[in-house]
């Protein structure tokens, strides 16, 4: 599916100094840049990562979903089950998807890292076994969370 579209100049090009760009910028560096409708329908569903709420919106954030979605992700790099492709995880993503529209960018951040740190001390002082083990009982509390 085409996601994005722009158009590219030499005249452009010459614009730009390519040692010193964010990547970020492209969408301002290009020429006519537009999001293609069929990316728009495919991701209409998604909660944007900068749209500003109001303050009468619902503050449904529950920051043990973004804690359990980051040791989730981190676990991948221990333990051999995917704990991202599990009920669980697919749960614990959509609910800490309401924290990203709610929080800034930065609390997520250190959440997030504050969450993987804490596995990679579960690890040192336990090893992988044990520590996967720790993250299946993570999962198992998401689990029981699902349609309540």
């Amino acid at each position: 599916m085409p996601i994005a579209t722009w158009r590219f100049t030499e005249d452009r090009d010459k614009q730009v100094n390519w040692d010193h760009i964010d990547p970020k910028d492209f969408v301002d560096i290009a020429l006519n840049y537009q999001i293609t409708p069929e990316a728009v329908a495919w991701t209409s569903d998604e909660p944007s990562l900068t749209d500003n709420q109001n303050s009468s919106s619902k503050d449904n954030c529950q920051e043990n979903f973004i804690r359990a979605n980051a040791i989730f992700i981190r676990a991948s790099t221990y333990c051999r089950k995917d704990y991202m492709d599990t009920p669980a995880g697919f749960y614990a993503l959509a609910e800490s998807r309401h924290c990203f529209v709610l929080r800034p960018e930065a609390k997520m951040t250190s959440l997030a890292r504050s969450a993987m740190l804490e596995l990679d001390s579960v690890v040192k002082t336990t090893g992988r076994a044990a520590a996967c083990r720790w993250v299946d009982n993570i999962e198992r509390d998401i689990a029981a969370n699902i349609d309540k």
